[in-house]
């Protein structure tokens, strides 16, 4: 029972953490934030987090005895598929060649491959048996940030009123 609560936590901080790369990423290479496309984000890369990646990361999960680079590198091969699939969420068509080699893809290969090497240091607590409270506390930043970082995000976007009385005569001023 340990072991599978601690795969949940290993599978969940693995994505919030490729959350959290996704956003830093936007916001140091690019200067910007998700704006409204907090919510959309969720969207396009959860279905193929559920469905391509979290299974292939149970069996790696299961898989103990592979060597650790032999597992980076198919998580990063794993990584570029998924991100492949998300231009299909967003409704891009299913997979233009154009659409795998623009910006955008790079920065969901940037989520999908932080996922990855979360996962993977994850399951390397798990098999030596070692590490757990560091990785519960690094897991509990992992889910926490981004959180709040999409919290943030959207409340920025969300309009101002500014209600003035019909009576009002003078000028207003606002400031932001």
């Amino acid at each position: 029972m340990k072991r599978v609560l601690f795969y949940a936590v290993v599978a969940t901080a693995s994505y919030f953490a490729g959350i959290l790369a996704y956003i830093s990423y936007l916001s140091f290479v690019y200067d910007q934030g998700l704006g409204s496309d907090s919510s959309k984000l969720i969207a396009w890369t959860l279905p193929p987090y559920l469905f391509i990646i979290l299974p292939f990361y149970t069996l790696m999960f299961r898989w103990s005895k592979a060597a650790i680079l032999l597992r980076i590198v198919l998580l990063a091969g794993l990584s570029i598929i998924a991100a492949a699939s998300v231009p299909f969420m967003m409704g891009f068509g299913i997979w233009r060649l154009r659409d795998l080699f623009s910006p955008e893809i790079g920065l969901f290969m940037v989520l999908f491959v932080s996922s990855g090497l979360v996962f993977t240091i994850g399951s390397v607590v798990a098999v030596k048996q070692k590490g757990y409270l560091l990785f519960m506390l690094a897991a509990l930043l992992f889910i926490v940030l981004p959180i709040h970082a999409l919290a943030a995000e959207a409340e920025k976007n969300r309009p101002v009123v500014h209600r003035i009385p019909e009576q009002f005569q003078g000028t207003v001023v606002i400031h932001q």
